[in-house]
């Protein structure tokens, strides 16, 4: 696992791929300095989507000699996919072991939403999910 608050993001995964970088990084949570990370783990050419928002105004400066070097810097809403052939992918995917998304969501209560998000901020979960009590 690589966390930020205790080393370079971008340089930890380069020296994992022995110095190459990866193919494709996705940006999930909009921070300036996730996005450049994300984008500076990259080979040349890479792709990294970013799925990402933190709200308006979310201005984000980048060296732009990282997009020079063939990499590209996606914005990506809703998935941009078309949901009926994309899902039944991912479930497959899922079935098969090679997307264990479960294994990156920790599911909270409604009411301790601040909890969550404390969490988030503090990188203890990967995804924060709010559930909500199921009526009578």
């Amino acid at each position: 696992m690589v966390n930020s608050r205790g080393e370079d993001a971008a340089e930890r995964i380069i020296a994992i791929t022995g110095g190459r970088g990866v193919e494709y990084s996705v940006d999930c949570i909009g921070l300036p300095a996730v996005v450049r990370s994300a984008l500076e783990c990259l080979q040349t050419p890479g792709v990294c989507a970013s799925v990402g928002f933190q709200g308006v105004p979310n201005d984000i400066t980048l060296d732009q000699g990282h997009l020079l070097f063939g990499r590209s810097l996606i914005g990506v809403i809703e998935g941009d996919a078309v949901p009926q052939e994309f899902v039944p992918q991912m479930i497959d995917l899922y079935r098969q072991g090679r997307f264990p998304f479960d294994e990156l969501i920790t599911t909270y209560p409604f009411d301790e939403i601040n909890t969550a998000l404390d969490d988030v901020h503090d990188a203890k979960v990967t995804k924060a999910v709010l559930t909500f009590p199921t009526p009578p």
